[in-house]
């Protein structure tokens, strides 16, 4: 790989590849190199890093895995350390991914309940999912998502009903047979 030439006239650094003079900000830094920066540019650097990640995809995120197993006190701490000072940042992001995976089940099970029909209005809260009877456990509502024919949108009501009392027992096994066809 060919070095960047340097004016210290402009105080601007010649990327080889692409042959433009620019800014020390526009290259990666890289403090084993001359001038601290590598020799690419950042524009030109960018593509050969991507070809690189993209053939040792398992090996970087082997090597990812085995530091955080290594690590996993520091990391937990670091995690904690980044909610607390960004409390609303964090806060709001964590609502933005809720309401993202919400609006994708609803996508996937339909907006109303699969019981008695209610469609909550816009920005009202009312549905949620119901894992049917008879299937394997999933632990998560991730999971929604690739194993959408083990769920059914229920209101609260319904969901509650089905749960406490045996008078929907019959409606939900009715549910589960026409799911099942």
């Amino acid at each position: 790989m060919k070095l960047h030439k340097y004016n210290p006239d402009t105080n601007l650094y010649k990327c080889p590849k692409c042959k433009k003079w620019l800014q020390k900000t526009e290259f990666y830094p890289d403090k084993s190199q001359h001038h601290g920066i590598q020799s690419w540019c950042k524009k030109c650097q960018k593509p050969k890093n991507h070809e690189y990640h993209r053939r040792n995809k398992e090996r970087i995120n082997k090597r990812k895995r085995e530091h955080y197993k290594n690590n996993l006190e520091l990391m937990r701490n670091r995690a904690r350390k980044y909610r607390e000072e960004n409390r609303e940042k964090w806060t709001k992001m964590m609502r933005e991914s809720q309401r993202r995976k919400r609006k994708q089940v609803e996508e996937l099970l339909g907006d109303s309940c699969t019981i008695c029909g209610l469609k909550p209005k816009k920005g009202q809260r009312g549905l949620t999912t119901h894992e049917i009877h008879g299937k394997p456990h999933i632990p998560s509502p991730y999971f929604v998502f690739k194993n959408s024919e083990n769920f059914v949108m229920m209101c609260i009501l319904c969901h509650k009903a089905l749960h406490r009392y045996h008078q929907y027992k019959t409606k939900m096994e009715e549910l589960e047979k026409l799911l099942k066809d």
